[in-house]
């Protein structure tokens, strides 16, 4: 390579602008936002690499969630959160990916997308490189620039997300691309965006791939959005955790599910929450534990009990947690605090949630979980707050029921704000997203190629994206 050739691509590394980056920002947090509304979480979206992984899978053959977390980080560089790795094979299986027998996953074959995502992301892949080759000889043809495959394919993903925007909006409402942001001619960026305009104005199949590559960079950059950019912190907010969120973290439902309820503790208080229990749930945690202990201590001719939490511990060891476990949770971060005062305007909220929750087979469970969220919502002052990090108190717990039952009564079916109360997975996505975010260690142009073959939304999600933006 001559002195000249190697100056044009040392200086050939545009960089997005500052306004590129925030617009990239805004539009990864209106896909999620979007999404949310619609009824797509961010677990969703590590379901078609989980799928991918059980295809992989030999007919009757068993899985566990570290088996299919192992896979997708080898495949697709993607390092799922504990709390994800326990969410998204039992979403599989609910699609009808796969069947569940505890914590065991088997594929059912014939459930599965009968188009292998491996194929997709070839496709993709190839048209991404065909696209860096056009560009090459563009910029050969007409600026008389030579460009090595690196350099090109860099300065084309940074005008790609600094344009993302204008460029969505072509493809999906059929905006007209203005080219009133291209820089003068004989800067670096003008030859990346002189090419940009010329494959979308005249060249069909190439605009293809730009409108490929477009929305697959967005998809991966709200995939591995550092939300901590926009606000990381929580003030002066509290998360009540339920009594089998405090089992899971004392590691008495299994080694998983306490990895998972440990990295919630962990980055709930890396960001600031304040986590607690109430005295009542301390109460409660107690009762199960001593049961437990009562249900494994052997006695001469008599059957061995059962225990509906079924714990992964011996009677002595129960005996020892039970006589200290509020100092244990101590240990973990976790305070112990007793329920305010209610009146009467609490009294109709209990009224409404006994109501709503007939269903519970236990009457001293079922005053525990109407106890936990009046005391919530007395916390939060009876109001309704737009922002979770501004909520006060939030109920974490793993009753899908008790959630919806809390929607409906304390939230009044209002999805715009903050929840009174969440379930633990849900929570600890949250508290994921929040933190910053690491992309898959492999070439970009492959993990773009992988988020638009799993993730590429309909057209009419996609109209509903630019909308939210």
């Amino acid at each position: 390579m001559s002195d000249e050739v190697a100056a044009q691509q040392a200086d050939f590394a545009p960089t997005a602008t500052t306004a590129g980056r925030v617009d990239s920002l805004l539009a990864s947090l209106a896909i999620l936002s979007a999404n949310w509304e619609s009824g797509r979480s961010h677990v969703d979206w590590f379901v078609p690499f989980v799928a991918e992984a059980l295809s992989d899978t030999k007919p009757g053959q068993g899985v566990t969630p570290t088996d299919v977390r192992t896979y997708v980080e080898a495949q697709f560089g993607l390092d799922m959160p504990a709390t994800e790795v326990q969410t998204v094979p039992r979403r599989a299986t609910r699609l009808g990916y796969c069947r569940q027998r505890r914590h065991i996953f088997t594929a059912t074959h014939a459930g599965l997308p009968q188009e292998r995502l491996a194929k997709a992301r070839q496709k993709h892949r190839r048209e991404i490189e065909a696209l860096v080759d056009r560009f090459r000889r563009y910029a050969h043809d007409h600026h008389d620039v030579e460009l090595d495959e690196a350099t090109a394919e860099m300065a084309l993903l940074n005008l790609v997300e600094e344009w993302s925007l204008p460029l969505l909006g072509s493809a999906v409402r059929g905006d007209a691309l203005k080219s009133e942001g291209i820089p003068a001619d004989g800067t670096v960026r003008y030859v990346v965006a002189d090419f940009v305009v010329t494959t979308w104005r005249k060249d069909p199949e190439g605009a293809e791939y730009l409108e490929a590559l477009v929305k697959g960079n967005m998809i991966r950059s709200a995939m591995y959005v550092d939300l901590g950019k926009i606000e990381q912190r929580f003030t002066g907010m509290s998360a009540y955790l339920d009594t089998p969120l405090l089992l899971e973290a004392l590691g008495l439902a299994g080694n998983e599910r306490e990895e998972a309820a440990l990295e919630l503790i962990h980055l709930a208080r890396d960001l600031g929450v304040n986590l607690a229990c109430f005295g009542d749930t301390l109460s409660e945690l107690r009762g199960v534990i001593h049961r437990e202990a009562d249900a494994t201590r052997p006695r001469p001719g008599s059957r061995r009990q059962t225990s509906s939490h079924s714990l992964q511990a011996s009677s002595s060891q129960l005996d020892r947690l039970a006589s200290n476990v509020e100092a244990t949770l101590q240990s973990l971060g976790i305070q112990v605090r007793e329920r305010p005062d209610w009146d009467a305007r609490d009294s109709e909220i209990e009224h409404a949630l006994r109501s709503e929750l007939d269903w519970y087979a236990k009457e001293a469970a079922l005053d525990h979980d109407v106890i936990s969220l009046v005391s919530v919502h007395r916390l939060r002052q009876r109001r309704k707050h737009p922002r979770i990090e501004d909520s006060r108190a939030i109920f974490i717990t793993t009753n899908e029921r008790l959630v919806a039952a809390s929607r409906r009564v304390i939230d009044g079916g209002d999805c715009s704000n903050a929840p009174a109360a969440m379930l633990g997975h849900e929570f600890a996505t949250l508290l994921w997203l929040k933190k910053p975010t690491q992309a898959p260690t492999l070439p970009m142009k492959q993990v773009i190629a992988d988020c638009y073959a799993a993730l590429d939304p309909p057209q009419a999600l996609w109209t509903r994206y630019l909308e939210e933006i």
